[in-house]
């Protein structure tokens, strides 16, 4: 996260570095299970691709289903979980 704040101050949030450096972190954070830090930021990165490149452009749609995606990615985490845990193993 300090990296993409530095990131911020240097070339300013709305450079396509800086969204992919934000849409990344976003996946940081829901790849940890952290649900509400990572749709936070992917709801950000959202805002600032539709203002930047418009609502049509691919990455902004890219993300926009991404976010309508979070339920389905909860999911699914629970049942590695779950198969992990019967398993005995993290690997699949």
């Amino acid at each position: 996260e300090k990296a993409y704040q530095i990131q911020c101050e240097k070339i300013g949030e709305e450079h396509p570095d800086a969204l992919t450096a934000l849409y990344n972190l976003a996946w940081s954070y829901v790849d940890r299970r952290q649900y509400a830090k990572g749709k936070k930021l992917m709801k950000k990165s959202y805002a600032l691709h539709c203002k930047v490149f418009g609502k049509n452009h691919p990455d902004t749609k890219d993300i926009r289903t991404m976010l309508l995606s979070f339920p389905w990615i909860r999911i699914m985490n629970k049942i590695g979980d779950y198969m992990d845990k019967q398993t005995g193993s993290d690997e699949i």
